[in-house]
Protein backbone atom coordinates (compact mmCIF):
# COMPACT_ATOMS: atom_id res chain seq x y z
CA UNK A 1 0.00 0.00 0.00
CA UNK A 2 1.51 3.48 -0.61
CA UNK A 3 -0.22 6.62 -0.02
CA UNK A 4 -0.04 9.89 -2.12
CA UNK A 5 -1.18 13.36 -1.58
CA UNK A 6 -4.06 14.60 -3.95
CA UNK A 7 -4.60 18.00 -4.67
CA UNK A 8 -8.81 19.26 -3.96
CA UNK A 9 -8.57 20.80 -7.43
CA UNK A 10 -7.67 17.49 -9.51
CA UNK A 11 -8.30 14.76 -7.05
CA UNK A 12 -11.26 13.44 -8.96
CA UNK A 13 -8.89 13.25 -12.05
CA UNK A 14 -6.69 10.99 -10.15
CA UNK A 15 -9.11 8.58 -9.32
CA UNK A 16 -10.59 8.40 -13.41
CA UNK A 17 -6.55 8.30 -14.32
CA UNK A 18 -6.14 5.29 -12.34
CA UNK A 19 -3.44 7.09 -10.44
CA UNK A 20 -4.59 6.40 -6.83
CA UNK A 21 -7.15 3.94 -5.97
CA UNK A 22 -9.23 5.11 -2.94
CA UNK A 23 -9.65 8.63 -1.55
CA UNK A 24 -9.48 9.06 1.87
CA UNK A 25 -10.39 12.11 3.13
CA UNK A 26 -12.93 14.64 4.16
CA UNK A 27 -14.82 14.08 0.83
CA UNK A 28 -18.90 14.75 0.53
CA UNK A 29 -21.04 12.56 -1.14
CA UNK A 30 -23.15 14.34 -3.78
CA UNK A 31 -25.06 13.29 -7.10
CA UNK A 32 -23.19 15.84 -9.10
CA UNK A 33 -20.09 13.93 -8.10
CA UNK A 34 -21.20 10.66 -8.23
CA UNK A 35 -21.30 11.38 -12.07
CA UNK A 36 -17.53 11.47 -12.09
CA UNK A 37 -16.80 9.17 -8.91
CA UNK A 38 -18.17 5.79 -7.54
CA UNK A 39 -18.32 6.34 -3.28
CA UNK A 40 -18.16 4.17 -0.61
CA UNK A 41 -20.54 3.47 2.65
CA UNK A 42 -20.83 6.51 4.29
CA UNK A 43 -18.30 7.12 6.95
CA UNK A 44 -19.00 10.58 8.61
CA UNK A 45 -21.78 12.64 8.72
CA UNK A 46 -21.39 16.39 9.48
CA UNK A 47 -22.65 20.01 8.20
CA UNK A 48 -20.60 23.58 7.20
CA UNK A 49 -20.44 25.85 10.48
CA UNK A 50 -18.00 28.55 11.29
CA UNK A 51 -14.72 29.12 13.24
CA UNK A 52 -14.45 32.42 15.44
CA UNK A 53 -12.07 34.57 17.42
CA UNK A 54 -13.16 35.07 20.59
CA UNK A 55 -12.12 38.31 20.28
CA UNK A 56 -14.26 39.39 17.43
CA UNK A 57 -17.23 38.71 15.49
CA UNK A 58 -19.04 35.39 17.17
CA UNK A 59 -22.11 34.98 14.94
CA UNK A 60 -22.87 34.87 11.19
CA UNK A 61 -24.78 37.86 11.00
CA UNK A 62 -21.86 40.20 12.59
CA UNK A 63 -19.67 39.10 9.48
CA UNK A 64 -21.11 41.18 7.43
CA UNK A 65 -18.52 43.28 5.33
CA UNK A 66 -15.92 40.87 7.31
CA UNK A 67 -13.11 38.91 5.53
CA UNK A 68 -14.33 35.17 6.22
CA UNK A 69 -12.14 32.19 4.93
CA UNK A 70 -12.86 28.62 3.07
CA UNK A 71 -10.40 25.99 1.64
CA UNK A 72 -10.54 26.89 -2.22
CA UNK A 73 -11.89 23.88 -4.27
CA UNK A 74 -14.67 22.79 -2.28
CA UNK A 75 -18.36 22.00 -2.26
CA UNK A 76 -17.87 24.46 1.32
CA UNK A 77 -16.76 27.19 -0.93
CA UNK A 78 -19.77 27.00 -3.15
CA UNK A 79 -21.63 26.51 0.18
CA UNK A 80 -20.64 29.96 1.65
CA UNK A 81 -21.66 31.80 -1.01
CA UNK A 82 -25.14 30.36 -0.95
CA UNK A 83 -25.35 31.19 2.65
CA UNK A 84 -24.01 34.55 1.97
CA UNK A 85 -26.57 35.37 -1.18
CA UNK A 86 -29.57 33.37 1.03
CA UNK A 87 -28.65 36.09 3.65
CA UNK A 88 -28.54 39.01 1.67
CA UNK A 89 -25.60 40.63 2.92
CA UNK A 90 -21.82 41.23 1.80
CA UNK A 91 -18.86 39.22 3.49
CA UNK A 92 -15.64 39.00 1.58
CA UNK A 93 -15.01 35.25 1.29
CA UNK A 94 -11.49 34.58 0.77
CA UNK A 95 -10.41 30.95 -0.53
CA UNK A 96 -7.50 29.70 1.30
CA UNK A 97 -5.08 26.83 -0.36
CA UNK A 98 -5.16 24.63 3.52
CA UNK A 99 -7.38 24.68 6.77
CA UNK A 100 -4.11 25.12 8.09
CA UNK A 101 -3.41 28.10 6.36
CA UNK A 102 -6.55 29.19 7.41
CA UNK A 103 -6.37 28.44 11.10
CA UNK A 104 -3.76 30.55 10.46
CA UNK A 105 -5.16 33.82 9.32
CA UNK A 106 -8.02 33.54 11.51
CA UNK A 107 -5.69 33.46 14.58
CA UNK A 108 -3.15 36.23 13.43
CA UNK A 109 -6.66 38.55 12.87
CA UNK A 110 -6.69 39.08 9.13
CA UNK A 111 -10.07 36.55 8.67
CA UNK A 112 -12.91 37.61 11.26
CA UNK A 113 -14.35 33.61 10.77
CA UNK A 114 -12.95 30.59 9.14
CA UNK A 115 -15.79 28.03 7.26
CA UNK A 116 -15.54 24.32 6.96
CA UNK A 117 -17.08 21.07 7.63
CA UNK A 118 -17.62 20.91 11.26
CA UNK A 119 -15.48 17.58 11.55
CA UNK A 120 -12.69 19.41 10.18
CA UNK A 121 -13.12 22.93 11.73
CA UNK A 122 -13.40 20.80 15.15
CA UNK A 123 -10.06 18.49 14.95
CA UNK A 124 -8.24 21.79 13.47
CA UNK A 125 -9.40 23.46 16.62
CA UNK A 126 -8.20 21.52 18.86
CA UNK A 127 -4.93 20.62 17.53
CA UNK A 128 -4.43 24.36 17.80
CA UNK A 129 -2.03 25.78 19.67
CA UNK A 130 -4.11 28.83 20.03
CA UNK A 131 -7.12 26.89 20.91
CA UNK A 132 -8.13 29.00 23.99
CA UNK A 133 -8.38 32.09 21.28
CA UNK A 134 -10.61 30.72 18.79
CA UNK A 135 -14.14 29.19 19.40
CA UNK A 136 -16.27 26.90 16.95
CA UNK A 137 -19.86 27.83 16.39
CA UNK A 138 -23.12 25.28 17.01
CA UNK A 139 -24.81 26.38 14.03
CA UNK A 140 -24.57 24.12 10.83
CA UNK A 141 -25.54 25.43 7.41
CA UNK A 142 -25.32 22.55 5.49
CA UNK A 143 -25.27 18.45 4.97
CA UNK A 144 -22.20 17.03 4.15
CA UNK A 145 -22.48 13.60 4.42
CA UNK A 146 -18.18 12.10 3.67
CA UNK A 147 -17.90 8.47 1.96
CA UNK A 148 -14.28 7.29 0.72
CA UNK A 149 -14.26 8.18 -3.17
CA UNK A 150 -13.15 6.03 -5.67
CA UNK A 151 -13.10 5.04 -9.76
CA UNK A 152 -16.38 4.29 -10.99
CA UNK A 153 -17.49 0.45 -12.72
CA UNK A 154 -15.67 -1.25 -9.92
CA UNK A 155 -18.00 -3.16 -7.87
CA UNK A 156 -15.66 -6.21 -6.50
CA UNK A 157 -13.44 -2.97 -5.12
CA UNK A 158 -16.09 -0.77 -3.93
CA UNK A 159 -17.52 -4.26 -1.99
CA UNK A 160 -14.07 -4.92 -0.78
CA UNK A 161 -13.80 -1.32 0.81
CA UNK A 162 -17.75 -1.76 2.24
CA UNK A 163 -16.94 -4.65 3.72
CA UNK A 164 -14.12 -3.44 5.47
CA UNK A 165 -16.31 -0.46 6.81
CA UNK A 166 -18.90 -2.12 8.15
CA UNK A 167 -16.53 -4.69 9.84
CA UNK A 168 -15.29 -1.59 11.69
CA UNK A 169 -18.63 -0.06 12.35
CA UNK A 170 -20.19 -4.06 13.61
CA UNK A 171 -16.92 -4.27 15.87
CA UNK A 172 -17.22 -0.99 17.16
CA UNK A 173 -13.15 -0.37 16.90
CA UNK A 174 -14.62 2.72 14.45
CA UNK A 175 -15.03 4.79 17.84
CA UNK A 176 -11.56 3.97 18.24
CA UNK A 177 -10.34 5.85 15.29
CA UNK A 178 -13.03 8.39 16.17
CA UNK A 179 -10.78 8.61 19.64
CA UNK A 180 -7.76 8.32 18.09
CA UNK A 181 -8.39 11.51 15.35
CA UNK A 182 -10.54 13.25 17.73
CA UNK A 183 -8.92 13.00 21.13
CA UNK A 184 -10.10 10.54 23.91
CA UNK A 185 -12.57 13.11 25.46
CA UNK A 186 -14.13 13.29 22.21
CA UNK A 187 -17.84 11.39 21.57
CA UNK A 188 -19.68 11.15 18.35
CA UNK A 189 -22.96 12.91 18.14
CA UNK A 190 -25.84 10.95 17.85
CA UNK A 191 -26.16 11.54 13.97
CA UNK A 192 -22.68 9.59 13.58
CA UNK A 193 -23.77 7.40 15.84
CA UNK A 194 -26.52 6.04 13.93
CA UNK A 195 -24.36 6.62 10.63
CA UNK A 196 -22.29 3.36 12.51
CA UNK A 197 -25.08 1.26 13.42
CA UNK A 198 -27.02 1.87 10.24
CA UNK A 199 -24.00 0.96 8.04
CA UNK A 200 -22.83 -2.38 9.81
CA UNK A 201 -23.97 -3.96 7.28
CA UNK A 202 -24.33 -7.92 8.10
CA UNK A 203 -21.89 -10.41 5.42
Amino acid sequence: MRYLPVATEDRFEELQDGRVDLMCGATTMTLSRRSLVDFSLPTFATGATLLYRKDGPQSFEQLEGQKVGVRAGTTTEAGLQAVLDAHQFEAELVPMPSHEEGLKQLVTGNLAAYFGDGAILLYQWRSSPDRDKLMISTRFFSNEPYGLALARDDGSFRLAVDRALARLYRSGQIIDLFHATFGSDAEPSDLVKALYTLNALPE
